[in-house]
């Protein structure tokens, strides 16, 4: 007999990984429930470098506290994936430039999640599978 289902798994990416510290790190996907974490914690560091990227060069407080944010950021996202890669793990090792690209990729990805969560991509008109597997 023919059920007719939805296959809300289409709607997950094919994966795309960085590689960090010899960890393998999937950047498509970001779990709903680290999102509004991930997103609350983009905001905050937004409004505490709010552009000043002179002051960040600079070092001093403002620095500190974006790149303490940042790492931050990094280990709710990573930590889903990998326990260990906590504030302190990356503090140990990673350097600045590798934390900043994967900022990048979570922002672009927190970008694409909460957009897809207001209006279903393209992939949502598919969902409906003619039988089970």
């Amino acid at each position: 007999m023919e059920q007719n289902i939805i296959d809300l798994d289409i709607l997950r990416p094919e994966p795309r990984y960085v590689i960090l510290a010899k960890k393998k790190i999937d950047v498509s996907f970001l779990p709903c429930g680290i999102l509004f974490d991930i997103n609350e914690k983009m905001n905050q560091l937004a409004t505490v470098s709010g552009g000043e990227i002179e002051e960040i060069r600079k070092g001093g407080d403002v620095a500190r506290k974006s790149y303490e944010m940042a790492i931050e950021i990094c280990a709710i996202f990573c930590g889903v994936q990998h326990e260990l890669m906590t504030k302190e793990w990356f503090r140990k090792n990673v350097s600045a430039e590798q934390v900043n690209m994967l900022l990048e990729e979570i922002r672009k990805l927190l970008e694409k999640e909460l957009a897809a969560a207001v209006e279903p991509g393209d992939d949502s008109k598919n969902l409906i599978a003619t039988e089970a597997t």
